[in-house]
């Protein structure tokens, strides 16, 4: 656990310094006037990334590896109930990208949610399906009414 924390502190801070330099070196403006401009974003994740790799790696000094535990991780690196969460969140994502054009984004995420919460360990249908429409909600709310963001609509119109 301890090898597979630090590798991904020191990978996440490469990646937030490869997108920070790709972000320079296309020479987006980062404010346009008073306003954020296009480099903005790009700049704001990278950063945000690179900590969370710092924060990673400073919590992995303090991670013993515990006797119990050794021989249920796969190929020293990994939990198998980590790599489950891994491949449900993935593999979730891939089918709500390639359901988004037919059925529409924001219902695609909405069953998204309700699906990745139920596989991660929420226990209750209900709970799932609550999560889903607020988010979906939400997603609307934010992206459709609020910044007037044209969203994949679908063959339903949602």
């Amino acid at each position: 656990m301890k090898r597979a924390n630090q590798g991904l502190g020191i990978g996440a801070i490469l990646l937030g310094a490869a997108i920070f330099l790709y972000g320079r070196h296309t020479g987006l403006q980062t404010f346009s006037g008073k306003t954020p401009g296009p480099g903005f974003l790009p700049y704001l994740v990278a950063i945000g990334i690179a900590l969370c790799g710092v924060a990673i790696l400073l919590g992995s000094q303090k991670l013993p590896l515990q006797e119990d535990s050794k021989e249920k991780l796969v190929a020293g690196l990994f939990l198998p109930q980590e790599l489950h969460n891994f491949g449900v969140v993935i593999g979730v994502s891939i089918l709500v990208m390639l359901g988004a054009n037919l059925l529409g984004l924001l219902l695609c995420m909405g069953i998204g949610v309700v699906l990745m919460a139920k596989l991660l360990g929420t226990p209750s249908w209900k709970t799932c399906i609550l999560v889903g429409v607020a988010s979906t909600f939400t997603f609307w709310l934010i992206f459709d009414w609020f910044l007037k963001v044209p969203l994949p609509r679908g063959i339903l119109g949602i």
